[in-house]
């Protein structure tokens, strides 16, 4: 079986223990996953096997990671196939391809709201506020995110810990050992470069922050979901028929409760164009 680094780093990002190892080549994994895929199939032919198709794609498989938007993995992505496009935090100017802030960052303005009187989904635009530098917006903290390891849980202290873990080859059983903050919980991740003066989306990057290391939650209720969306009828456009702002993500995680505050993790994105979800991106290319 061919071997190959999964991911290599970019000038100025760490190098995480999964990007050192040899893996099995990417394509042959996503082979293995397509006949995967193909194998749990009722075993009768497919009728669309003979339709001609303006490309040789015939089968269309759509990969939904729990508790994931679209940009949070893809937000930095160019597809590759001819005429393909994407909407995304690349693709709208909102970040460069280095995950930088780029010339239309401020598309992606979030706000504050002054308290109301009840529950609110589509926010007063009278109440709203933007964060900037004298009203700074909730940084990335580690909420949900292991101190240290662990004997009961991941990342445990030991691979022979890790090996309660079945379903994970045991060549790979010591990634489960590793990626924890050294940080105290519920406090500022200081792993995330600019954390603390971050003013919009952000990479989860950095020189002590790689793709192995465990960063912090985000906070997974419907009513605080639809809150963050800030959607009402009065922002429907052609362009946005949801009626959906989505300003209120940090502001929302940082109010709704008293203890679990998760802050603004949910800004944060992986940067597929610099090999972050390696893995995702070689099934979307």
């Amino acid at each position: 079986m061919a071997v190959s680094p999964v991911a290599s780093a970019a000038e100025g990002v760490g190098v995480s223990a999964w990007d050192k190892k040899l893996h099995r080549n990417p394509y042959t994994v996503v082979q293995d996953i397509l006949k995967k895929i193909s194998d749990d199939a009722n075993g009768k032919k497919n009728p669309s096997d003979g339709v001609k198709t303006a490309s040789p794609i015939k089968h269309v498989i759509i990969l939904i990671g729990e508790n994931r938007g679209l940009d949070h993995t893809f937000g930095v992505y160019k597809p590759k196939g001819q005429g393909q496009t994407i909407s995304n935090l690349l693709s709208k100017g909102i970040v460069n391809e280095d995950g930088s802030p780029g010339p239309n960052f401020a598309q992606a303005q979030q706000f504050a709201v002054a308290a109301q009187p009840s529950f609110y989904i589509g926010a007063p635009t009278i109440a709203k506020s933007p964060y900037g530098p004298t009203n700074v917006m909730p940084q990335p903290n580690t909420a949900g995110t292991p101190s240290a390891q662990s004997d009961t849980g991941a990342p445990f202290k030991t691979i022979a810990e890790a090996s309660v873990e079945t379903d994970i080859d045991p060549a790979d059983l010591d990634l489960l050992t590793t990626g924890f903050s050294g940080l105290p919980t519920n406090s500022l991740d200081t792993r995330v470069p600019g954390a603390g003066t971050l003013a919009g989306p952000f990479p989860l990057q950095g020189q002590n922050l790689t793709d192995d290391d465990y960063t912090g939650d985000t906070t997974h209720r419907f009513y605080q979901d639809w809150q963050q969306g800030d959607c009402s009828v009065a922002s429907v456009t052609k362009t946005n028929n949801g009626g959906c702002l989505n300003d209120l993500f940090p502001f929302v995680m940082a109010t709704y409760s008293t203890t679990n505050k998760s802050m603004g993790n949910s800004m944060g994105f992986y940067n597929a164009q610099q090999e972050q979800a390696p893995i995702l991106k070689m099934l979307a290319d």
